[in-house]
């Protein structure tokens, strides 16, 4: 009988490996029925009903091991860990607390803390909790990656910047911390550091996807489009990152005026997905862009309904939907979406005063409400930090800020010219 267990077990993890969740429920609530006191398979149960998004039904599984096994650590940080999914950031530190109390005091539960006072914006005891997270375990990812997040945030590029280095150290065997450093060069436009990390990294990791995918986004930057679209070639639909190839594949296509090519290529079955945020911002961009508005509405809603705020896309999704609004006449709607939009932004960026995007997208907003003396307040603080991709951003602004002082003329065409750039982050 504990053979049968093991072995069906076993099918269960197959099955949740494949995402066939209901097909895994169904072999595991078999296996509870035989084993009522068996903590793995309520451990799986829980997992599968996380998976499905029914926290509450994961919760009660866990319970159920809790009162089978009050000693056991890991059941209290397992129930913690959803209740910072349920964004119950109380309950989660009260049930960290337990998973230490009783003997679980893992990199994990340093990690998950962090976690949560990330959600409550108290950054510095984030970081406080992921360094002893790595005091437990230096090798670590998960909290180094959110240490890096949170420093960029900060505008803290140098602390960024060590995070990385000790990725590159002492996580060898894995491409982030590559793959950040790439980031990182191609944000500063140091192109020729940026090679050379691609460079030392392909000495390493060879043919592997993700590095691949950062030589492609090394040759648009440097307009090499052909010498991109030939590594994409070479990418076959069962890759993990196929998808991100062929974003990066429409990007092209759209730097070369092919926008309908583009659309076409991001609705494929094959690649649309509603939850990758950079393709359906792409998608409503260029929709708005063609004056496709019905196509753009609808992919702007998707982001507009993640409220996911701390999302750069979502962000802009919420003021390209005013102007998306004016163009098709509905001028009353899209007063209202923005006056929406100046809401979001304004606590937006109280929320996190470090981020320049998020003072850009508020200057827009600013723009709209008249509030000139503010905006030209924002982009000549923003010109003072001196980087050119910033710099450039606040030019357009500025001429944003011209045209809607020239009350006598109807400049929707040119404001759209103007704001697709703005918005345009490829």
């Amino acid at each position: 009988s504990g053979y049968k267990m093991d072995e069906r077990m076993e099918v269960a993890d197959i099955l949740l490996r494949y995402e066939k969740l209901d097909m895994a429920l169904e072999v595991l609530e078999e296996l509870r029925e035989e084993f009522p006191n068996e903590k793995d398979v309520y451990y799986k149960l829980a997992k599968v009903y996380e998976k499905k998004g029914f926290f509450d039904k994961s919760l009660e599984m866990l319970n159920n091991v809790r009162i089978m096994y009050p000693k056991d650590g890991q059941v209290y940080f397992k129930i913690a860990v959803i209740y910072q999914m349920k964004d119950q950031l109380d309950k989660c530190f009260e049930f960290l607390s337990l998973a230490i109390k009783n003997g679980f005091a893992s990199e994990e539960v340093m990690y998950y803390k962090g976690l949560a006072y990330e959600a409550e914006d108290d950054l510095n005891k984030a970081i406080y909790n992921y360094n002893k997270s790595l005091s437990s375990n230096k090798n670590y990812l998960p909290s180094k990656y959110r240490k890096y997040a949170i420093f960029m945030r900060m505008n803290r590029v140098d602390d960024a910047k060590a995070v990385i280095e000790d990725m590159i150290k002492y996580n060898a065997d894995e491409y982030d911390g590559y793959g950040l450093k790439f980031m990182l060069n191609a944000k500063e436009k140091n192109m020729e550091e940026a090679l050379r990390t691609l460079e030392t990294a392909k000495s390493v990791f060879n043919d592997y996807s993700p590095l691949k995918l950062d030589y492609v986004k090394y040759h648009i930057v440097k307009e090499q489009y052909d010498e991109a679209l030939e590594i994409i070639s070479s990418i076959n639909e069962e890759d993990a990152y196929y998808e991100d190839f062929i974003i990066c594949k429409a990007k092209i296509l759209s730097f070369k005026g092919k926008d309908a090519e583009a659309i076409e290529l991001l609705n494929d079955d094959l690649v649309y997905n509603e939850e990758n945020s950079e393709l359906i911002f792409m998608l409503a961009l260029l929709n708005y862009k063609t004056s496709r508005l019905e196509n753009a509405f609808n992919n702007l809603d998707i982001l507009c309904n993640m409220e996911d705020l701390n999302n750069d896309y979502c962000k802009m999704a919420v003021i390209l939907k005013a102007y998306a609004l004016r163009e098709k006449g509905q001028e009353q709607e899209a007063i209202e979406q923005f006056k929406e939009a100046y809401k979001i932004l304004k606590i937006q960026n109280l929320s996190n005063p470090y981020d320049i995007n998020t003072l850009l997208y508020r200057c827009i907003t600013l723009i709209e409400a008249k509030e000139y003396k503010k905006c030209h307040e924002i982009l000549n603080g923003i010109d003072r930090l001196g980087e050119e991709n910033y710099l450039k951003k606040a030019d357009e602004i500025r001429k944003l800020m011209a045209i809607k002082k020239d009350e006598k003329k109807d400049h929707i065409i040119l404001e759209k010219e103007i704001i697709t750039g703005i918005l345009d982050k490829r």
